[in-house]
């Protein structure tokens, strides 16, 4: 089964949308319980009849949120911001002047139109547009009841829950808008990754070439001077000259990389070299970082990766490995892989001198370590950790 991923931005700006939603269903449950207790407040008090007003103002706000839940797009959502405003004006006109009970039984009741307000959030499918949306709301549902209360001669205050209800959707719009930057971090430079694809395919092109010059002119004259009996003439050596010539130019061409390229240069030759004799070699991780160690460190690990690869191609019994390169602030690792035969490290003999001299040695001269596994049948990794300018790595 294929589980399709949808792009960072793409997926940001779904869950947007869902949280914005979220919201708007929150604020339909408020102004419907707000009805609700509106209602039972007025009828225990034998005042039915004058809860149909501002119940009405309430299912009129409840019906534009409606509107502004189908058709989620700004003109609807002015519309909303429009009736929230009468309404908030009307509801609490009604409840000031005929409720005077509702301040000591629930205060709170008299600012939920405006906390449905609040949370009014991304109508335009981004995080700043719903801060922009939702602050504005608010600060024409609370300057309505400002008005309200200043046309009855009451004290001016200030509601905790609209102001509770926007710091919420404040948050929330931050929090999409923070993690759709982080993630943004990680998407690959498009135009990066065609380059390299082209470097690629040019060097690829170049490879072919060099082998097409070598069966049609180097293989076939050393094929002509084993099996023959030929006297090379001075013209014959001149011919052999232009062939090797022509045979230099082709290998150089797919050994120069282009300047798109993040692959260390020293590293790009020694794995160029060990291709050509037959090995092929993966890279991955931080091509660059070997540019993070001193030019001391720098020719010793290229050394010991040299080595390595060798022992790979000689030894290991395959015609793979891959080099792996990372770094932490104090050291640059570079881990060379391979799915070989593997052998028993104690089973070394002493007159093997490369892996201690040319791996091990040379790593722990300059400051850092190599530390290796091998089981046979499994494999052998290689982990060279070099510490980088100015670190205070010591060998062990």
């Amino acid at each position: 089964m294929r589980v399709h991923v949808p792009p960072r931005d793409v997926a940001s700006l779904v869950i947007l949308r869902a949280i914005t939603r979220a919201g708007w269903l929150v604020a339909g449950v408020l102004l419907i319980g707000t009805a609700v207790l509106v209602l039972d407040l007025f009828t225990t008090r034998g005042l039915a009849q004058d809860a149909f007003a501002p119940v009405g103002f309430l299912f009129a706000q409840l019906a534009a949120l409606v509107l502004l839940y189908l058709r989620p797009r700004p003109r609807t959502a002015v519309i909303f911001l429009v009736v929230s405003v009468i309404c908030v004006a009307g509801f609490q006109l009604l409840l000031f002047t005929t409720a005077p009970f509702i301040e000591e039984v629930d205060p709170y009741l008299l600012n939920r139109p405006i906390v449905a307000m609040c949370a009014l959030g991304a109508v335009t499918g981004w995080a700043i547009g719903g801060i922009r949306w939702s602050v504005g709301a608010f600060l024409a549902g609370e300057l309505t009841s400002v008005i309200v209360q200043l046309a009855l001669g009451r004290s001016v205050e200030i509601g905790a829950g609209p102001v509770l209800a926007v710091i919420v959707v404040i948050t929330l719009m931050l929090w999409v808008r923070r993690s759709a930057d982080n993630q943004s971090l990680g998407v690959p430079d498009e135009r990066q990754i065609d380059e390299e694809t082209l470097r690629l395919e040019r060097e690829r092109d170049a490879e072919e070439r060099a082998a097409a010059v070598i069966h049609d002119t180097v293989l076939s004259d050393l094929a002509a001077i084993v099996h023959g009996r030929v006297v090379l003439t001075e013209n014959d050596q001149e011919y052999l000259r232009e062939n090797m010539r022509r045979l230099s130019s082709a290998m150089a061409e797919s050994f120069v990389p282009t300047a798109s390229s993040s692959v260390d240069l020293g590293l790009l030759g020694v794995v160029k070299d060990l291709q050509w004799r037959g090995l092929s070699v993966e890279i991955s991780g931080q091509g660059s970082a070997l540019s993070l160690v001193d030019s001391e460190t720098r020719t010793a690990a290229l050394g010991a990766i040299r080595a390595v690869l060798e022992n790979v191609l000689v030894h290991a019994d395959t015609s793979s490995a891959d080099v792996f390169i990372d770094d932490t602030p104090d050291e640059v690792m570079v881990m060379i892989a391979d799915q070989g035969k593997g052998f028993l490290r104690e089973a070394v003999g002493s007159d093997r001198l490369g892996l201690r001299l040319s791996i091990v040695r040379r790593i722990e001269d300059c400051g850092g370590r190599a530390t290796l596994w091998s089981q046979p049948g499994v494999g052998t990794t290689v982990v060279l950790s070099l510490p980088k300018r100015g670190g205070d790595l010591h060998a062990i």
